[in-house]
């Protein structure tokens, strides 16, 4: 599964890059965070409450950003137990850059910076990653909440 899209925010690249970078931002953001920590260079560890399709309980999920060109943009990689592969990437844009053959949604007035997200997801099983897809719109409308309320601490 791939997910493509953008959050827009009125604040500058730079308060995006700081709140999107905060342990203590993705803490608050992350319903039913019970940890968010530092753990390594750029690592971070997750406990969180999941409860999306077949997937319940606690999950233990290790973040890592790599390629960091700040404040621009970033690689990321999820760690965990259910899920092969889960990688993506957030880059920082201006407004000016959109492009709706990028997935976007065209950015609403007075936004300053677009926090554009890629995700991909590989299950590492055909059943498994057809029902991750079958999910698909509730994870993006999830991940773009989240987002949101990332950008929303830049102000």
């Amino acid at each position: 599964m791939e997910l493509t899209g953008s959050v827009p925010s009125q604040s500058g690249r730079q308060q995006v890059w700081d709140a999107l970078m905060s342990a203590d931002n993705w803490k608050e953001a992350v319903p039913d965070a019970e940890k968010f920590e530092l753990v390594g260079d750029n690592l971070y560890e997750m406990v969180v409450k999941v409860d999306i399709g077949p997937i319940k309980g606690n999950q233990t999920v290790n973040i890592q950003f790599s390629d960091l060109q700040l404040p621009n943009s970033c690689n990321f990689e999820l760690q965990n137990s259910l899920v092969k592969t889960t990688k993506g990437s957030f880059t920082l844009k201006d407004p000016a850059d959109f492009s709706s053959e990028d997935g976007e949604t065209p950015p609403l007035a007075g936004t300053v910076t677009l926090l554009a997200y890629r995700l991909e997801v590989d299950a590492g099983n055909p059943f498994f990653n057809a029902v991750i897809d079958g999910y698909k719109g509730r994870i993006k409308e999830g991940l773009e909440e989240l987002l949101g309320r990332l950008v929303a601490k830049a102000q």
